[in-house]
């Protein structure tokens, strides 16, 4: 194992073993991992607050769940955040428009369709608290990557009385060969105003030989 003075991480092989999980926060920079292979089992959890994965194969198994959800912004901060008016709080933007209540339209839409790389908004605090935006997440795979659980940077869901949820973060997976029937989802959180989704890229790289 390496760390470096910034605190990024180099492993061989990490393995989220079923029924346990691994969390890696920021503290006062991006998360930067780097693994020769990353293995999230059958019932594992890894949780991120933001950064980057560099792997060569990776694998998320059924019912393994690797989430940003909620590390984004806090309620009613972010570019889209949500806001409260008349003590009703709107949901937050970010890929779409957040959810508007009979008082105020709902966060704008911002960041970028073909680079991914913005937090989610929250949403307005209403009488309760809004939910938070999910996080960030750019993932190379060299070789394979095989999902058939859950990778999720979704928005959270407001709590208490009349508040807004978060809007889903951001996803940039790239890699040469994905499969499996998992799900990716940067979904917005529910509340009086509902948060937008985040955004999603994939990006494929095709291999080949020149032959002399």
């Amino acid at each position: 194992m390496e760390i470096d003075e910034k605190g990024n991480f180099s492993f061989g092989t990490v393995i989220v073993e079923r029924n346990s999980k691994i969390i890696f926060s920021r503290v006062n920079y991006d998360l930067y991992l780097r693994s020769v292979e990353l293995r999230v089992k059958y019932q594992g959890l890894m949780k991120v607050n933001h950064g980057s994965i560099l792997s060569t194969f990776a694998w998320i198994e059924s019912q393994g769940h690797l989430t940003l959800d909620g590390t984004g912004n806090t309620p009613e901060k972010g570019l889209g955040r949500g806001k409260t008016v008349a003590n009703v709080g709107t949901g937050a933007g970010h890929g779409g428009d957040g959810g508007r209540t009979s008082s105020s339209d709902g966060g704008l839409p911002y960041g970028s369709v073909y680079s991914p790389r913005m937090s989610g908004s929250g949403g307005g605090n209403g009488q309760g608290t809004g939910g938070s935006g999910g996080g960030v997440l750019d993932w190379k795979v060299s070789q394979r990557f095989e999902l058939n659980g859950l990778l999720s940077a979704r928005g959270t869901n407001a709590s208490g009385l009349n508040g807004g949820g978060g809007s889903g973060g951001s996803i940039l997976i790239e890699t040469t060969n994905m499969t499996g029937h998992g799900e990716i989802s940067v979904i917005g959180g529910s509340g009086t105003g509902f948060g937008g989704g985040g955004r999603l890229k994939l990006c494929f790289y095709i291999r080949y030989k020149v032959h002399k």
